[in-house]
């Protein structure tokens, strides 16, 4: 378990040991009135290899795979589309389910990060009780599966 900075971070250290080109981006998660939470609310990870890709392994519900990292290209994963659109300098990743709007995820820069950027959000996430992290249940995966007792299991967890 854990949450974007831990994960995500995790993931790059791991990545940059592999000797892939890893960069930390900071990310401003969308909300439905259309702005966007504060810089370094969400990490995300640009890899470059024969072109760059965007991997996130900590936002919850949303892309499985990397996506290129290419503005407009629609790309589909499991019955869902993603792209990836440009706004002046933003960069918006966008989701489409069963042909519905499309609708924005989060919101990056490609400027490169250091992991002691995230810090003072990522103090915030876990001690504000301000922060959806300390005042809700939050789960990755794409689908939980609730288990009886009787079947040996309070809760099973499938991405």
């Amino acid at each position: 378990g854990g949450f974007c900075y831990e994960l995500n971070g995790a993931f790059a250290a791991l990545l940059r040991e592999l000797g892939f080109p890893t960069t930390l981006l900071s990310a401003r998660v969308a909300r439905e009135d259309g702005s966007a939470s504060p810089e370094f609310d969400h990490m995300t990870l640009r890899v470059d290899l024969d072109e760059p890709w965007l991997a996130d392994v900590g936002f919850g519900d949303s892309f499985l795979e990397p996506l290129r990292l290419i503005p407009e290209i629609e790309q589909e994963q499991f019955g869902q589309q993603f792209r990836i659109a440009a706004v002046e300098k933003d960069m918006i990743v966008q989701r489409q389910l069963a042909g519905g709007p499309w609708k924005s995820q989060f919101r990056f820069t490609q400027t490169p990060r250091q992991l002691c950027d995230f810090e003072a959000r990522c103090q915030f996430q876990q001690t504000s009780p301000e922060s959806h992290f300390t005042t809700q249940p939050t789960r990755a995966g794409t689908e939980l599966h609730e288990l009886t007792e009787a079947e040996g299991s309070a809760a099973e967890v499938v991405a």
